[in-house]
């Protein structure tokens, strides 16, 4: 019995390295360290596990055992295939990631394969995705949708990732990332604006970022102004949330930037910033009638109108949204942008800013504004099919109120959403949920886990089906970016000795485990896992063994 004992904590110990980025040298001088500090312990002294032990633990007991786990789960029921590529230096990686309901568990989102392949063509990814479902005893014909970028190599109309996934099961949606869609309809509008703000953030950034001496000349700007000292913030192009985080920095900082770059001169400032900061106006105040320069008016209408697309990309992006509120949502960005249009409405702060302005200069400006949110409509509207889209039947499911669900109606989605099922059960099951649907909208939980509560008192097999398939549908590439996100976390400089099998393996038993380490050591010391600790324990878990 303290075997297991022992090999449990060996186990927890590894885990614990896994989800904080530990080195595998510094598990190895912990568990030494361990037996000086807990001297009054045996099971201390009996912990043996360096760093030889500890990948073989991760890759060859951990990760097959969370891989498994989550097959299991997915075994015939519907779910999504999402991947994307990132760089790693040299090297080209893709994740395969999937999203599925859990009738008690709710949607979850799992990582079943890491690979590394230079071949980025619609050809490679598709059948590489393809030999990963049929490899995991998974079925072709259980994928809902594919969710990625939206490259033309993933959704193009010919040869691309959806269309060849689509020969072999033709009833998988076009799950595109609606992230991608606002951000890029974002980018796409800006660029006939007069003044380029967002050039404007890259070389403000770019003047302070590697310099000691200037960041020290800012730091003057600020006090003199006898204002709090903050910096700009990088923006990355390729992000989502970042333009408008950093124009909100830039305008808190913005007079002390200015007085910064009108005491360099013109010679010695960047022509872009030289536009927003030669024209000779008041300095800008917190008062809402402050007059401003027609570039400031530029910099504070990007401001807005990101706000708006930034907000919309921080609700998708959420764990909270399903499916069920996408077309909702987008429908009400449309309206927020039609409306802005009808109203000529740019921003409280320039309201009264305009009126100071020219009149043929506030003409200018606000040709340019409208255009900005015509083009963003105009490439949403591109993106996202408004009129024909499949989600717009998915608010059936939402139980966000008493009404009774209509079987008509859900005959119908599960008619759209190619589900078969048994007319006459589904009939009483619909019956069942409007029994029950004031309680479930009255409980203070997500969609998933009130439909989760549902399944969990009344056997519906054909409503879980259908269910499961709208809920097993991606709102957006999120869940692949924060996969990247997790990969660089792992994959550093100082762990420059990881292999790419390694890398997988440890992202596998962060994500598809996704507890807390305690919670894990409560997992490993359960009877039903001796199996799990037994194959920690024997020598075959080396592979060169």
């Amino acid at each position: 019995m303290t075997e297991f004992i022992v090999a449990g904590i060996e186990a927890a110990s590894v885990y614990h390295s896994v989800v904080h980025c530990h080195s595998y040298n510094s598990l190895d001088c912990g568990m030494k360290l361990n037996k000086k500090l807990f001297s009054d312990s045996d099971n201390a002294k009996k912990v043996h596990c360096g760093r030889t032990k500890a990948e073989a633990i991760v890759e060859n007991v951990l990760a097959p055992q969370s891989l498994k786990m989550v097959l299991e789960e997915m075994h015939d029921v519907a779910f999504a295939v999402a991947t994307d590529a990132s760089n790693h230096g040299n090297r080209k990686m893709f994740p395969v990631a999937v999203q599925y309901f859990h009738c008690k568990k709710g949607v979850q989102n799992k990582l079943i394969d890491f690979y590394e392949d230079p071949d980025e063509t619609a050809e490679a990814v598709s059948q590489k995705l393809v030999d990963v479902i049929a490899n995991h005893g998974l079925q072709i014909q259980n994928v809902s949708a594919y969710t990625a970028d939206n490259a033309s190599v993933n959704y193009g109309k010919n040869n691309s990732v959806y269309r060849m996934l689509t020969s072999r099961n033709p009833s998988i949606m076009k799950a595109n990332c609606n992230c991608h869609i606002i951000h890029n309809a974002a980018r796409h509008a800006c660029k006939t604006l007069k003044f380029d703000v967002e050039n404007l953030v890259l070389k403000v950034y770019g003047e302070f970022s590697v310099s000691a001496k200037r960041s020290r000349e800012l730091q003057a700007c600020f006090d003199f102004l006898e204002m709090n000292p903050d910096g700009v913030l990088r923006h990355v192009v390729t992000r989502w949330l970042s333009l408008f985080a950093a124009v909100d920095k830039l305008l808190v900082c913005w007079p002390a930037i200015k007085l910064y770059f009108v005491n360099k001169g013109e010679h010695e400032c960047p022509k872009v910033i030289w536009d927003f900061v030669k024209y000779d106006r008041d300095e800008l105040s917190d008062d809402a009638g402050a007059e401003l320069s027609v570039p400031e008016c530029y910099l504070y209408f990007v401001h807005h109108f990101m706000h708006v697309m930034h907000t919309s990309i921080l609700f998708l992006e959420s764990n909270d949204v399903f499916s069920t509120d996408v077309h909702g949502h987008m429908c009400q960005l449309r309206a927020k942008l039609s409306d802005r249009i009808q109203d000529k409405f740019f921003g409280g702060k320039l309201v009264s800013a305009l009126k100071h302005l020219p009149a043929s200069e506030c003409a200018a400006f606000t040709a340019d504004a409208l255009e900005v949110y015509s083009r963003a409509l105009n490439y949403l509207s591109k993106w996202y099919d408004f009129d024909g889209s499949p989600l717009k039947h998915f608010g059936i499911l939402k139980l966000d109120n008493d009404d009774r669900v209509d079987f008509q109606e859900m005959l119908s989605l599960a008619q759209e959403m190619n589900v078969p099922v048994d007319e006459d059960a589904l009939y009483d099951e619909v019956c069942a949920l409007n029994v029950a649907k004031p309680q479930l909208h009255a409980l203070h939980k997500l969609l998933d886990a009130k439909w989760a509560d549902f399944f969990s008192h009344s056997k519906c097999e054909n409503l879980n089906k259908v269910v499961g398939k709208v809920l097993s549908i991606p709102v957006s590439n999120a869940f692949v970016e924060r996969i990247f996100s997790l990969m660089g976390q792992c994959w550093t400089e100082e762990r420059n000795r990881m292999r790419s099998e390694l890398v997988k393996a440890e992202l596998l038993v962060k994500i598809n485990f996704g507890m807390s380490c305690a919670e894990f050591h409560d997992f490993v010391s359960l009877p039903a896992q001796k199996r799990l600790l037994k194959c920690s324990m024997q020598s075959v878990k080396y592979r060169f063994k």
